[in-house]
Protein backbone atom coordinates (compact mmCIF):
# COMPACT_ATOMS: atom_id res chain seq x y z
CA UNK A 1 0.00 0.00 0.00
CA UNK A 2 2.76 2.34 0.94
CA UNK A 3 4.52 1.54 -2.31
CA UNK A 4 1.37 2.38 -4.26
CA UNK A 5 1.08 5.75 -2.53
CA UNK A 6 4.68 6.51 -3.38
CA UNK A 7 4.07 5.70 -7.05
CA UNK A 8 1.05 7.98 -7.16
CA UNK A 9 2.98 10.82 -5.44
CA UNK A 10 5.89 10.49 -7.91
CA UNK A 11 3.46 10.45 -10.85
CA UNK A 12 1.63 13.53 -9.60
CA UNK A 13 4.92 15.31 -8.96
CA UNK A 14 6.11 14.45 -12.44
CA UNK A 15 2.87 15.70 -13.95
CA UNK A 16 3.18 18.90 -11.93
CA UNK A 17 6.77 19.47 -13.01
CA UNK A 18 5.91 18.89 -16.67
CA UNK A 19 2.91 21.20 -16.34
CA UNK A 20 4.97 24.01 -14.81
CA UNK A 21 7.70 23.51 -17.43
CA UNK A 22 5.12 23.76 -20.19
CA UNK A 23 3.51 26.72 -18.47
CA UNK A 24 6.89 28.46 -18.18
CA UNK A 25 7.69 27.70 -21.80
CA UNK A 26 4.30 29.04 -22.85
CA UNK A 27 4.94 32.20 -20.83
CA UNK A 28 8.36 32.53 -22.45
CA UNK A 29 6.97 32.17 -25.98
CA UNK A 30 3.70 34.05 -25.60
CA UNK A 31 4.78 36.89 -23.32
CA UNK A 32 8.55 37.23 -22.91
CA UNK A 33 9.44 36.61 -26.57
CA UNK A 34 6.11 37.64 -28.08
CA UNK A 35 7.43 40.64 -29.98
CA UNK A 36 10.55 38.86 -31.26
CA UNK A 37 8.65 35.85 -32.60
CA UNK A 38 5.89 38.06 -34.01
CA UNK A 39 8.49 40.04 -35.93
CA UNK A 40 9.99 36.83 -37.30
CA UNK A 41 6.58 35.54 -38.29
CA UNK A 42 5.70 38.79 -40.01
CA UNK A 43 8.96 38.73 -41.93
CA UNK A 44 8.04 35.30 -43.24
CA UNK A 45 4.88 36.64 -44.85
CA UNK A 46 5.33 40.45 -44.91
CA UNK A 47 7.79 42.19 -47.23
CA UNK A 48 8.30 45.91 -47.32
CA UNK A 49 9.72 48.09 -50.06
CA UNK A 50 10.85 51.67 -49.79
CA UNK A 51 8.74 54.27 -51.55
CA UNK A 52 11.28 56.72 -53.02
CA UNK A 53 10.87 60.41 -52.33
CA UNK A 54 11.08 63.11 -54.98
CA UNK A 55 14.24 65.14 -54.72
CA UNK A 56 13.66 68.91 -54.46
CA UNK A 57 13.74 70.92 -57.67
CA UNK A 58 16.41 73.50 -58.48
CA UNK A 59 15.20 76.75 -60.10
CA UNK A 60 16.91 79.93 -61.27
CA UNK A 61 16.22 83.42 -59.93
CA UNK A 62 13.30 83.85 -62.36
CA UNK A 63 11.62 80.53 -61.55
CA UNK A 64 13.01 78.67 -64.57
CA UNK A 65 13.37 74.99 -63.66
CA UNK A 66 16.98 73.81 -63.85
CA UNK A 67 16.79 70.39 -62.18
CA UNK A 68 13.61 68.33 -61.97
CA UNK A 69 12.63 64.67 -62.05
CA UNK A 70 11.06 62.29 -64.52
CA UNK A 71 9.35 58.97 -63.79
CA UNK A 72 11.29 55.74 -64.16
CA UNK A 73 10.51 52.09 -63.49
CA UNK A 74 11.99 49.69 -60.97
CA UNK A 75 11.46 46.01 -60.11
CA UNK A 76 11.40 45.06 -56.42
CA UNK A 77 12.36 41.46 -55.62
CA UNK A 78 10.18 39.95 -52.85
CA UNK A 79 11.87 36.55 -52.67
CA UNK A 80 14.52 35.75 -50.09
CA UNK A 81 17.63 34.01 -51.37
CA UNK A 82 17.24 34.81 -55.06
CA UNK A 83 19.72 32.67 -56.99
CA UNK A 84 22.04 34.11 -59.59
CA UNK A 85 20.66 31.91 -62.39
CA UNK A 86 17.13 33.14 -61.54
CA UNK A 87 18.32 36.73 -61.85
CA UNK A 88 20.05 35.93 -65.16
CA UNK A 89 16.87 34.38 -66.55
CA UNK A 90 14.88 37.45 -65.51
CA UNK A 91 17.37 39.83 -67.15
CA UNK A 92 17.48 37.73 -70.31
CA UNK A 93 13.70 37.89 -70.66
CA UNK A 94 13.64 41.69 -70.62
CA UNK A 95 16.97 42.16 -72.44
CA UNK A 96 18.38 44.33 -69.64
CA UNK A 97 22.12 44.84 -70.14
CA UNK A 98 24.18 45.16 -66.98
CA UNK A 99 26.97 43.52 -65.01
CA UNK A 100 25.30 40.41 -63.57
CA UNK A 101 27.75 39.88 -60.70
CA UNK A 102 27.63 43.51 -59.61
CA UNK A 103 23.82 43.63 -59.70
CA UNK A 104 23.53 40.32 -57.85
CA UNK A 105 25.79 41.60 -55.07
CA UNK A 106 23.78 44.82 -54.76
CA UNK A 107 20.46 42.94 -54.54
CA UNK A 108 21.62 41.38 -51.29
CA UNK A 109 21.51 44.81 -49.66
CA UNK A 110 18.78 46.52 -51.67
CA UNK A 111 16.57 44.18 -53.75
CA UNK A 112 15.73 46.59 -56.58
CA UNK A 113 16.52 46.63 -60.29
CA UNK A 114 16.31 50.29 -61.30
CA UNK A 115 16.03 52.34 -64.46
CA UNK A 116 14.04 49.88 -66.57
CA UNK A 117 12.18 51.08 -69.64
CA UNK A 118 8.44 50.75 -70.16
CA UNK A 119 9.08 48.12 -72.86
CA UNK A 120 11.20 46.06 -70.45
CA UNK A 121 8.47 46.21 -67.83
CA UNK A 122 5.87 45.02 -70.36
CA UNK A 123 8.06 42.04 -71.29
CA UNK A 124 8.45 41.13 -67.64
CA UNK A 125 4.73 41.34 -66.96
CA UNK A 126 4.14 38.95 -69.88
CA UNK A 127 6.35 36.40 -68.13
CA UNK A 128 4.96 36.93 -64.64
CA UNK A 129 4.05 33.22 -64.27
CA UNK A 130 7.79 32.45 -64.46
CA UNK A 131 8.73 35.18 -62.02
CA UNK A 132 5.92 35.58 -59.47
CA UNK A 133 8.14 37.16 -56.83
CA UNK A 134 8.42 40.75 -58.04
CA UNK A 135 6.42 43.98 -58.03
CA UNK A 136 6.84 46.97 -60.33
CA UNK A 137 7.16 50.45 -58.90
CA UNK A 138 7.92 53.91 -60.23
CA UNK A 139 10.96 55.88 -59.16
CA UNK A 140 11.76 59.56 -59.74
CA UNK A 141 14.91 60.00 -61.86
CA UNK A 142 16.90 63.22 -61.72
CA UNK A 143 16.65 65.26 -64.90
CA UNK A 144 18.53 68.44 -65.85
CA UNK A 145 16.98 70.83 -68.37
CA UNK A 146 20.37 72.44 -69.14
CA UNK A 147 22.66 69.44 -68.64
CA UNK A 148 25.82 70.93 -70.16
CA UNK A 149 25.80 74.71 -69.78
CA UNK A 150 24.83 74.54 -66.08
CA UNK A 151 26.47 71.23 -65.15
CA UNK A 152 29.23 72.74 -63.01
CA UNK A 153 26.63 74.67 -61.02
CA UNK A 154 24.07 71.92 -60.49
CA UNK A 155 26.54 69.07 -60.31
CA UNK A 156 24.81 65.71 -60.54
CA UNK A 157 23.38 62.91 -58.41
CA UNK A 158 24.44 59.29 -58.01
CA UNK A 159 23.85 56.25 -55.88
CA UNK A 160 25.33 56.40 -52.38
CA UNK A 161 28.51 54.41 -51.73
CA UNK A 162 29.51 52.38 -48.69
CA UNK A 163 32.12 54.96 -47.72
CA UNK A 164 29.50 57.74 -47.83
CA UNK A 165 27.21 55.69 -45.58
CA UNK A 166 30.05 55.28 -43.10
CA UNK A 167 30.40 59.07 -42.98
CA UNK A 168 26.65 59.66 -42.68
CA UNK A 169 24.59 56.97 -40.97
CA UNK A 170 21.30 58.54 -42.12
CA UNK A 171 22.01 57.49 -45.72
CA UNK A 172 20.56 54.21 -47.00
CA UNK A 173 21.83 51.73 -49.57
CA UNK A 174 20.30 52.41 -52.95
CA UNK A 175 19.61 56.07 -52.11
CA UNK A 176 20.49 58.78 -54.63
CA UNK A 177 22.47 61.76 -53.30
CA UNK A 178 24.27 64.81 -54.65
CA UNK A 179 27.80 64.16 -55.88
CA UNK A 180 28.87 67.64 -57.05
CA UNK A 181 27.72 71.23 -57.24
CA UNK A 182 24.49 72.48 -55.67
CA UNK A 183 23.26 68.89 -55.54
CA UNK A 184 26.06 68.03 -53.12
CA UNK A 185 26.30 71.28 -51.14
CA UNK A 186 22.57 71.43 -50.42
CA UNK A 187 21.96 67.68 -50.41
CA UNK A 188 20.33 67.67 -46.97
CA UNK A 189 17.74 70.21 -48.13
CA UNK A 190 17.07 68.64 -51.52
CA UNK A 191 16.89 65.19 -49.96
CA UNK A 192 13.56 63.83 -48.67
CA UNK A 193 12.54 60.85 -46.54
CA UNK A 194 11.58 57.40 -47.81
CA UNK A 195 8.10 55.99 -47.38
CA UNK A 196 7.25 52.31 -46.90
CA UNK A 197 4.86 49.91 -48.64
CA UNK A 198 4.00 46.36 -47.50
CA UNK A 199 3.17 43.13 -49.34
CA UNK A 200 1.97 39.73 -48.11
CA UNK A 201 3.94 36.85 -49.67
CA UNK A 202 4.26 33.09 -49.25
CA UNK A 203 7.45 31.16 -48.50
CA UNK A 204 8.49 31.29 -52.18
CA UNK A 205 8.11 35.05 -52.33
CA UNK A 206 4.97 34.90 -54.44
CA UNK A 207 2.71 37.88 -53.91
CA UNK A 208 -0.51 37.05 -52.01
CA UNK A 209 -1.86 40.48 -51.09
CA UNK A 210 -0.87 44.10 -51.60
CA UNK A 211 -0.96 46.63 -48.75
CA UNK A 212 -2.04 44.40 -45.83
CA UNK A 213 -0.76 47.36 -43.77
CA UNK A 214 -1.40 50.95 -44.92
CA UNK A 215 1.68 52.41 -46.63
CA UNK A 216 3.76 55.20 -45.10
CA UNK A 217 3.94 58.16 -47.47
CA UNK A 218 7.37 59.55 -48.41
CA UNK A 219 8.41 63.12 -47.59
CA UNK A 220 9.69 64.94 -50.65
CA UNK A 221 12.77 67.21 -50.66
CA UNK A 222 12.55 70.99 -50.64
CA UNK A 223 12.84 73.18 -53.74
CA UNK A 224 15.78 75.58 -54.05
CA UNK A 225 15.93 78.81 -56.05
CA UNK A 226 19.37 80.04 -57.11
CA UNK A 227 20.65 83.53 -57.84
CA UNK A 228 21.71 82.23 -61.28
CA UNK A 229 20.06 83.81 -64.32
CA UNK A 230 19.58 81.01 -66.88
CA UNK A 231 19.05 83.25 -69.96
CA UNK A 232 22.22 85.18 -69.07
CA UNK A 233 24.17 81.93 -68.62
CA UNK A 234 22.95 80.70 -72.03
CA UNK A 235 23.92 84.03 -73.61
CA UNK A 236 27.42 83.76 -72.15
CA UNK A 237 27.69 80.26 -73.62
CA UNK A 238 26.89 81.69 -77.06
CA UNK A 239 29.60 84.35 -76.63
CA UNK A 240 32.18 81.71 -75.68
CA UNK A 241 31.51 79.41 -78.66
CA UNK A 242 34.78 80.16 -80.43
CA UNK A 243 36.91 79.51 -77.34
CA UNK A 244 37.80 76.04 -76.08
CA UNK A 245 38.57 76.87 -72.46
CA UNK A 246 37.59 79.67 -70.12
CA UNK A 247 35.40 80.97 -67.34
CA UNK A 248 32.99 83.85 -66.76
CA UNK A 249 31.65 85.16 -63.45
CA UNK A 250 28.81 87.69 -63.13
CA UNK A 251 28.30 88.99 -59.60
CA UNK A 252 25.60 91.27 -58.16
CA UNK A 253 27.58 93.64 -55.94
CA UNK A 254 24.47 94.83 -54.08
CA UNK A 255 23.42 91.38 -52.85
CA UNK A 256 26.46 89.14 -53.38
CA UNK A 257 24.33 86.85 -55.57
CA UNK A 258 26.11 85.07 -58.41
CA UNK A 259 24.17 85.74 -61.62
CA UNK A 260 26.30 83.55 -63.87
CA UNK A 261 29.07 81.06 -63.18
CA UNK A 262 30.32 79.68 -66.47
CA UNK A 263 33.08 77.15 -67.10
CA UNK A 264 34.20 75.62 -70.39
CA UNK A 265 34.59 72.81 -71.35
CA UNK A 266 31.83 71.09 -69.45
CA UNK A 267 30.14 67.69 -69.15
CA UNK A 268 26.65 66.23 -69.44
CA UNK A 269 25.05 66.09 -65.99
CA UNK A 270 22.21 63.84 -67.22
CA UNK A 271 24.66 61.23 -68.47
CA UNK A 272 26.40 61.09 -65.10
CA UNK A 273 23.18 61.15 -63.07
CA UNK A 274 21.74 58.24 -65.06
CA UNK A 275 24.95 56.24 -64.88
CA UNK A 276 27.83 55.87 -67.33
CA UNK A 277 30.16 52.98 -68.03
CA UNK A 278 33.54 52.68 -66.35
CA UNK A 279 35.24 53.27 -69.74
CA UNK A 280 33.23 56.46 -70.27
CA UNK A 281 34.18 57.68 -66.78
CA UNK A 282 37.86 56.93 -67.43
CA UNK A 283 37.75 58.93 -70.67
CA UNK A 284 36.14 61.82 -68.83
CA UNK A 285 38.68 62.01 -66.00
CA UNK A 286 41.69 61.50 -68.30
CA UNK A 287 40.60 64.15 -70.85
CA UNK A 288 43.38 66.75 -71.13
CA UNK A 289 40.77 69.51 -71.47
CA UNK A 290 39.60 68.64 -67.93
CA UNK A 291 35.83 69.06 -68.46
CA UNK A 292 35.10 68.14 -64.84
CA UNK A 293 37.14 71.13 -63.59
CA UNK A 294 34.97 74.11 -62.68
CA UNK A 295 37.37 76.78 -63.86
CA UNK A 296 35.28 79.60 -62.35
CA UNK A 297 35.93 78.45 -58.78
CA UNK A 298 38.76 75.91 -59.13
CA UNK A 299 40.92 77.26 -61.96
CA UNK A 300 44.02 79.16 -60.82
CA UNK A 301 45.52 81.88 -63.03
CA UNK A 302 48.02 84.69 -62.57
CA UNK A 303 45.66 87.70 -62.59
CA UNK A 304 48.03 89.77 -64.70
CA UNK A 305 47.16 93.43 -65.04
CA UNK A 306 43.66 92.93 -63.62
CA UNK A 307 45.52 93.03 -60.29
CA UNK A 308 47.00 96.50 -60.86
CA UNK A 309 43.96 98.31 -59.36
CA UNK A 310 44.48 96.29 -56.16
CA UNK A 311 48.20 97.17 -56.12
CA UNK A 312 47.32 100.82 -56.67
CA UNK A 313 44.94 100.68 -53.71
CA UNK A 314 47.69 99.17 -51.52
CA UNK A 315 50.05 102.03 -52.40
CA UNK A 316 47.39 104.72 -51.88
CA UNK A 317 46.41 103.25 -48.52
CA UNK A 318 50.04 103.22 -47.38
CA UNK A 319 50.46 106.80 -48.58
CA UNK A 320 53.50 106.08 -50.77
CA UNK A 321 51.77 107.50 -53.88
CA UNK A 322 48.86 109.79 -54.63
CA UNK A 323 46.65 110.29 -57.65
CA UNK A 324 49.15 112.81 -59.07
CA UNK A 325 52.37 110.91 -58.42
CA UNK A 326 54.32 110.94 -61.71
CA UNK A 327 56.64 108.19 -62.91
CA UNK A 328 58.32 107.98 -66.31
CA UNK A 329 58.14 104.94 -68.59
CA UNK A 330 60.81 104.68 -71.34
CA UNK A 331 59.61 101.14 -72.11
CA UNK A 332 61.79 99.41 -69.52
CA UNK A 333 62.98 99.63 -65.94
CA UNK A 334 66.45 98.75 -64.71
CA UNK A 335 66.89 97.27 -61.23
CA UNK A 336 70.44 96.26 -60.48
CA UNK A 337 71.76 94.26 -63.41
CA UNK A 338 68.33 93.19 -64.61
CA UNK A 339 66.08 95.04 -67.05
CA UNK A 340 62.29 94.77 -66.61
CA UNK A 341 60.31 95.48 -69.74
CA UNK A 342 56.96 97.24 -70.18
CA UNK A 343 54.41 95.52 -72.38
CA UNK A 344 54.50 98.68 -74.54
CA UNK A 345 58.09 98.73 -75.77
CA UNK A 346 58.17 102.37 -77.02
CA UNK A 347 57.26 103.48 -73.51
CA UNK A 348 54.33 105.46 -72.11
CA UNK A 349 56.30 108.56 -71.12
CA UNK A 350 55.31 110.39 -67.94
CA UNK A 351 52.07 109.25 -66.28
CA UNK A 352 50.15 109.74 -63.07
CA UNK A 353 48.39 106.87 -61.25
CA UNK A 354 45.06 106.94 -63.10
CA UNK A 355 46.85 107.14 -66.45
CA UNK A 356 49.03 104.18 -65.45
CA UNK A 357 45.87 102.13 -64.78
CA UNK A 358 44.31 103.39 -68.03
CA UNK A 359 47.30 102.34 -70.14
CA UNK A 360 48.30 99.41 -67.91
CA UNK A 361 51.88 100.68 -67.69
CA UNK A 362 54.15 98.01 -66.18
CA UNK A 363 57.05 100.39 -65.56
CA UNK A 364 54.87 102.74 -63.51
CA UNK A 365 53.79 99.84 -61.32
CA UNK A 366 57.37 98.55 -60.94
CA UNK A 367 58.26 101.86 -59.33
CA UNK A 368 55.06 101.90 -57.29
CA UNK A 369 55.87 98.40 -56.01
CA UNK A 370 59.38 99.40 -54.97
CA UNK A 371 57.94 102.28 -52.94
CA UNK A 372 55.64 99.83 -51.17
CA UNK A 373 58.43 97.31 -50.66
CA UNK A 374 58.21 93.52 -50.71
CA UNK A 375 57.58 93.11 -46.99
CA UNK A 376 54.73 95.59 -46.85
CA UNK A 377 53.28 94.27 -50.10
CA UNK A 378 53.16 90.73 -48.68
CA UNK A 379 51.52 92.06 -45.53
CA UNK A 380 48.88 93.84 -47.62
CA UNK A 381 48.16 90.63 -49.50
CA UNK A 382 47.46 89.02 -46.14
CA UNK A 383 45.54 91.92 -44.58
CA UNK A 384 43.30 92.33 -47.65
CA UNK A 385 42.64 88.57 -47.71
CA UNK A 386 43.78 88.24 -51.31
CA UNK A 387 44.58 84.55 -50.91
CA UNK A 388 42.31 81.79 -49.64
CA UNK A 389 38.77 80.99 -50.67
CA UNK A 390 35.91 83.37 -51.35
CA UNK A 391 33.61 80.98 -49.48
CA UNK A 392 30.92 80.45 -52.12
CA UNK A 393 28.25 77.86 -51.26
CA UNK A 394 29.53 75.26 -53.72
CA UNK A 395 31.89 72.34 -53.10
CA UNK A 396 35.25 72.27 -54.82
CA UNK A 397 36.34 75.91 -54.55
CA UNK A 398 40.15 76.14 -54.61
CA UNK A 399 42.06 78.57 -52.42
CA UNK A 400 43.71 81.38 -54.32
CA UNK A 401 47.43 81.53 -53.59
CA UNK A 402 49.61 84.44 -52.54
CA UNK A 403 53.12 84.02 -51.13
CA UNK A 404 54.44 85.23 -47.82
CA UNK A 405 57.97 85.63 -46.43
CA UNK A 406 57.98 82.12 -44.96
CA UNK A 407 57.05 80.67 -48.32
CA UNK A 408 59.90 82.56 -50.05
CA UNK A 409 62.42 81.45 -47.40
CA UNK A 410 61.34 77.81 -47.69
CA UNK A 411 61.52 77.91 -51.49
CA UNK A 412 64.56 80.10 -52.17
CA UNK A 413 66.46 80.32 -48.90
CA UNK A 414 67.06 83.31 -46.67
CA UNK A 415 68.93 85.26 -49.35
CA UNK A 416 67.14 83.92 -52.41
CA UNK A 417 64.57 86.68 -52.67
CA UNK A 418 64.50 90.44 -52.34
CA UNK A 419 63.13 93.75 -53.64
CA UNK A 420 62.94 92.48 -57.23
CA UNK A 421 60.22 89.99 -56.37
CA UNK A 422 57.74 92.77 -55.76
CA UNK A 423 58.08 93.91 -59.39
CA UNK A 424 56.40 90.70 -60.54
CA UNK A 425 53.79 90.67 -57.79
CA UNK A 426 52.65 94.24 -58.29
CA UNK A 427 51.62 93.55 -61.91
CA UNK A 428 49.81 90.32 -61.00
CA UNK A 429 52.52 87.94 -62.19
CA UNK A 430 54.97 85.74 -60.37
CA UNK A 431 53.57 83.61 -57.60
CA UNK A 432 50.08 85.14 -57.29
CA UNK A 433 47.41 82.69 -58.49
CA UNK A 434 43.72 83.63 -58.29
CA UNK A 435 40.46 82.00 -59.31
CA UNK A 436 38.10 83.92 -61.62
CA UNK A 437 35.67 84.08 -58.68
CA UNK A 438 38.34 85.72 -56.52
CA UNK A 439 39.14 88.27 -59.25
CA UNK A 440 35.43 89.09 -59.51
CA UNK A 441 35.23 89.45 -55.73
CA UNK A 442 38.20 91.85 -55.62
CA UNK A 443 36.62 93.88 -58.43
CA UNK A 444 33.36 93.95 -56.48
CA UNK A 445 35.11 95.27 -53.39
CA UNK A 446 36.65 98.08 -55.44
CA UNK A 447 33.34 98.88 -57.17
CA UNK A 448 31.46 98.93 -53.86
CA UNK A 449 34.27 100.87 -52.16
CA UNK A 450 35.26 98.23 -49.64
CA UNK A 451 31.94 96.54 -48.82
CA UNK A 452 30.59 93.41 -50.50
CA UNK A 453 27.99 90.89 -49.27
CA UNK A 454 29.36 87.36 -49.19
CA UNK A 455 29.19 85.95 -52.75
CA UNK A 456 26.65 83.12 -52.85
CA UNK A 457 24.46 81.11 -55.19
CA UNK A 458 21.38 80.29 -53.08
CA UNK A 459 18.43 82.68 -53.37
CA UNK A 460 15.67 80.93 -51.39
CA UNK A 461 14.48 77.63 -49.91
CA UNK A 462 10.82 76.84 -50.63
CA UNK A 463 10.29 80.55 -51.26
CA UNK A 464 11.93 81.63 -48.00
CA UNK A 465 14.64 84.19 -48.94
CA UNK A 466 18.26 83.43 -48.13
CA UNK A 467 20.57 86.29 -47.16
CA UNK A 468 24.30 85.81 -46.46
CA UNK A 469 25.32 86.54 -42.89
CA UNK A 470 28.81 87.71 -43.73
CA UNK A 471 30.02 90.88 -45.44
CA UNK A 472 33.50 91.27 -46.90
CA UNK A 473 35.16 94.56 -45.94
CA UNK A 474 38.27 96.56 -46.75
CA UNK A 475 38.96 99.40 -44.31
CA UNK A 476 40.17 101.94 -46.86
CA UNK A 477 39.06 105.55 -47.26
CA UNK A 478 36.39 105.88 -49.97
CA UNK A 479 38.34 108.70 -51.66
CA UNK A 480 41.12 106.21 -52.48
CA UNK A 481 38.66 103.80 -54.08
CA UNK A 482 37.41 106.66 -56.25
CA UNK A 483 40.92 107.24 -57.62
CA UNK A 484 41.29 103.58 -58.61
CA UNK A 485 37.77 103.50 -60.07
CA UNK A 486 38.54 106.59 -62.14
CA UNK A 487 41.56 104.84 -63.63
CA UNK A 488 39.37 101.81 -64.48
CA UNK A 489 36.82 104.13 -66.12
CA UNK A 490 39.64 105.56 -68.26
CA UNK A 491 40.63 102.01 -69.36
CA UNK A 492 37.29 101.72 -71.17
CA UNK A 493 36.14 105.24 -71.87
CA UNK A 494 39.21 107.38 -72.62
CA UNK A 495 41.23 107.16 -75.78
CA UNK A 496 44.46 105.27 -75.13
CA UNK A 497 42.77 102.97 -72.62
CA UNK A 498 43.53 99.28 -73.19
CA UNK A 499 39.79 98.48 -73.59
CA UNK A 500 38.76 101.70 -75.35
CA UNK A 501 37.64 99.72 -78.41
CA UNK A 502 35.06 97.96 -76.17
CA UNK A 503 33.40 101.06 -74.76
CA UNK A 504 29.59 101.09 -74.80
CA UNK A 505 27.25 103.85 -75.89
CA UNK A 506 24.47 102.18 -73.87
CA UNK A 507 25.99 101.53 -70.42
CA UNK A 508 28.97 103.42 -69.00
CA UNK A 509 31.19 100.89 -67.27
CA UNK A 510 34.75 100.60 -65.94
CA UNK A 511 37.19 97.72 -66.22
CA UNK A 512 40.71 96.39 -66.41
CA UNK A 513 42.40 94.22 -69.01
CA UNK A 514 44.94 91.58 -68.11
CA UNK A 515 47.35 89.22 -69.84
CA UNK A 516 48.40 86.22 -67.79
CA UNK A 517 51.76 84.65 -68.65
CA UNK A 518 51.45 80.95 -69.46
CA UNK A 519 54.62 78.82 -69.64
CA UNK A 520 52.73 76.05 -71.47
CA UNK A 521 51.57 78.02 -74.50
CA UNK A 522 49.85 81.24 -75.50
CA UNK A 523 49.09 83.70 -72.72
CA UNK A 524 45.68 83.75 -71.05
CA UNK A 525 43.40 86.76 -71.59
CA UNK A 526 41.49 88.37 -68.72
CA UNK A 527 39.08 91.25 -68.36
CA UNK A 528 37.17 92.35 -65.27
CA UNK A 529 34.61 95.16 -65.15
CA UNK A 530 31.83 96.73 -63.10
CA UNK A 531 28.71 98.54 -64.28
CA UNK A 532 27.25 101.10 -64.30
CA UNK A 533 30.21 103.25 -63.37
CA UNK A 534 28.30 105.79 -61.28
CA UNK A 535 26.21 103.22 -59.40
CA UNK A 536 27.77 99.75 -59.67
CA UNK A 537 25.33 96.85 -59.72
CA UNK A 538 27.23 94.00 -61.35
CA UNK A 539 30.77 92.75 -61.88
CA UNK A 540 31.73 90.73 -64.95
CA UNK A 541 35.00 88.79 -65.01
CA UNK A 542 36.11 86.91 -68.13
CA UNK A 543 39.05 84.51 -68.42
CA UNK A 544 39.91 82.86 -71.75
CA UNK A 545 42.76 80.38 -71.73
CA UNK A 546 45.28 81.06 -74.52
CA UNK A 547 43.30 84.18 -75.47
CA UNK A 548 46.58 86.18 -75.51
CA UNK A 549 45.40 89.72 -74.65
CA UNK A 550 42.73 91.04 -72.28
CA UNK A 551 41.60 93.59 -74.85
CA UNK A 552 40.49 90.72 -77.09
CA UNK A 553 38.00 89.36 -74.56
CA UNK A 554 36.77 92.73 -73.27
CA UNK A 555 33.95 92.71 -75.90
CA UNK A 556 32.50 89.63 -74.16
CA UNK A 557 32.10 91.58 -70.91
CA UNK A 558 30.68 94.55 -72.80
CA UNK A 559 27.99 92.40 -74.43
CA UNK A 560 27.13 90.72 -71.11
CA UNK A 561 26.74 94.11 -69.43
CA UNK A 562 24.54 95.45 -72.21
CA UNK A 563 22.44 92.28 -72.20
CA UNK A 564 21.97 92.42 -68.42
CA UNK A 565 20.72 96.00 -68.59
CA UNK A 566 18.24 95.16 -71.31
CA UNK A 567 20.04 96.18 -74.49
Amino acid sequence: MATEKIRISVFLATISIVFFVLLGRLYYIQISKHREFLDKAEKNFLKSIRIPYRRGRILDRNGIVIADWKPGFAVYILKNGLKKNELKNLLDIIGFKTNLDSLYRSLVNYPVIKDLTFEEIVKLEEERDKFPYFVVGTIPLRYYHYPVVLSHITGYTGEVTQSEILRDSTLKLGETIGKRGVEKYYNKILRGKFGERYFMVDVTGQLIKEDPIPPVKPVNGKDLSLTIDVPLQLYIDSLMKKYSKGAVVVLNVKTGGILALYSKPSFNANALAQGISFKHWQRLISDNARPLLDRAISGLYPPGSTFKPVSALFALDLGVVSRNTIFSCPGYYRLGRRVWMCWYKPGHGSLNLTQAIQKSCDVYFYQLGLRVGLGRFLNMLRDFNIGGKVGIDLPGEISSFVPDSAWYRARYGENGFGPGNVLNLVIGQGEIMLTPLKIATLTGLIANEGVLPQPHILKSIEGKPFAPKDTLRWSVDSSLFKIVKEGMWMVVNKEGGTAYASRSDKVVYAGKTGTSQNPHGKDHALFTAFAPYDNPQIVVTVVVEHGEHGSRVAPIAKKIIERYFGY
